[in-house]
């Protein structure tokens, strides 16, 4: 019999082809009458893998569909050959197959890990398959745990270092929370500092703007005042913000102590 024009290909193969071979079976085949019951209906919808091996075609996945098919009298049995694949290659391919068909627990793991070791077949991306499929497992286990002790399931995101924002330069990355008091009642941070109400100095007067704008000052301390009071941790935007602002404040402090000096010099040299 010709071997396929292609490795890898798909065919359909005389069910005599195959070999009497189970080497690569790794769970019992058990009751397939619904599966061929699917299969009578819709066909076989995929394939089994096989290897080329000495004029016959070795199973290496897919016993329970060709158990159905017999089980249906069926001739043929849709099958992706691999040419030269080598022994170690095609218990991978088992292995992957098991793996990803239904998630086994870590009892059955452990067993196909000393089962490959005991038969050679151990290699690094059967241990890579293998490990990945453990630490799965346990998770399974985890979220079961968490759920009988009626909590959530673990929180397992991990940070994307590519989303976090750009820090600019002299921008304090970290602000020591403040102490808080104990007498003062604790409030809930706003998101933005508060917008001051317009002053309206131009009509009344600078005598009734520079009222006006102590009052809004005094009360701004105190909104401050009771911020720091409540202790509440602040969002990095917002202490960047107040930061810049603190700076602004004390450039106009500044800039008001020299105008204060300019006004009293001339009534102090009378």
């Amino acid at each position: 019999m010709a071997p396929p024009v292609l490795p890898r290909e798909l065919v359909y193969l005389a069910l005599d082809d195959l070999e009497a071979n189970e080497t690569f079976r790794l769970r019992e085949v058990g009751d397939v009458s619904s599966l061929a019951q699917s299969i009578a209906q819709l066909g076989q919808l995929f394939p089994v893998e096989v290897r080329l091996r000495g004029g016959k075609y070795q199973l290496i996945t897919g016993f329970r569909r060709l158990a159905a098919l017999r089980m249906l009298l069926r001739k043929r049995i849709l099958a992706r050959v691999h040419v030269n694949l080598s022994e170690q290659e095609a218990a991978l391919i088992a292995a992957a197959d098991a793996i990803d068909n239904r998630a086994l627990e870590l009892d059955e793991l452990r067993a196909l890990e000393a089962l490959y070791a005991e038969r050679g077949w151990s290699t690094p991306a059967l241990s890579e398959l293998i490990s990945r499929a453990i630490e799965k497992a346990e998770e399974r286990l985890e979220d079961i745990e968490a759920a009988l002790r009626g909590e959530p399931p673990p929180d397992r995101s991990i940070e994307d270092e590519d989303a976090r924002p750009l820090e600019d330069e002299g921008t304090p990355s970290a602000v020591a929370a403040p102490i808080p008091r104990p007498a003062a009642t604790p409030r809930a941070a706003p998101d933005d500092p508060p917008a001051p109400a317009p002053l309206g100095g131009g009509i009344d007067g600078p005598d009734v703007a520079a009222a006006s704008l102590l009052a809004h000052l005094g009360a701004l301390h105190e909104e401050i005042g009771r911020l720091l009071d409540a202790g509440t941790p602040l969002s990095p935007a917002l202490v960047e913000r107040l930061a810049r602002q603190a700076a602004a404040g004390r450039a106009l402090r500044e800039r008001l102590a020299r105008a204060l000096r300019a006004h009293n010099a001339p009534s102090l040299e009378r």
